[in-house]
């Protein structure tokens, strides 16, 4: 049974007792927000601020953190590979495709990493800034 179907069947007072948890004040309860870190790899320290610098201009980040040197082993075309690169943590509040878009359009490389990575909480005062400097 959908908790659609419960909701019609049993009055408010009694879907805790049926689902299993305080359904009625399940809204209050549970705090999700579209904000997200979406991480990208950069070959060069000067490509990595190139698009962090971008992002941020374009209001596709609020901030962009670019964590120096970290070594990647990784499987391409059958073969294992080994480089340095330079890591960015894109935190934002923009839908995620004109992130990766705008990463693609300005990448070196001919798979660049983009994952994104749902923020689930925060501190209010951040998630609020975070929304006003990248949407």
């Amino acid at each position: 049974m959908t908790n659609r179907i419960v909701a019609r069947r049993h009055p408010p007072s009694d879907l805790s007792k049926v689902v299993g948890f305080d359904a009625v004040n399940l809204k209050a309860d549970f705090h999700m927000t579209d904000k997200r870190i979406v991480m990208t790899t950069a070959g060069s320290v000067d490509e990595a601020r190139r698009i962090a610098e971008t992002l941020v201009d374009r209001k596709l980040a609020a901030c962009v953190n670019i964590v120096p040197k970290v070594v990647s082993i990784y499987r391409w075309k059958g073969k294992v590979e080994e480089a340095e690169e330079w890591l960015l943590w894109v935190k934002t509040a923009a839908p995620f495709e004109p992130v990766r878009d705008a990463i693609l359009e300005m990448h070196s490389y001919e798979l660049p990493e983009c994952l994104s990575i749902s923020i689930e909480e925060g501190s209010e005062q951040y998630l609020k800034w975070l929304e006003d400097s990248s949407k």
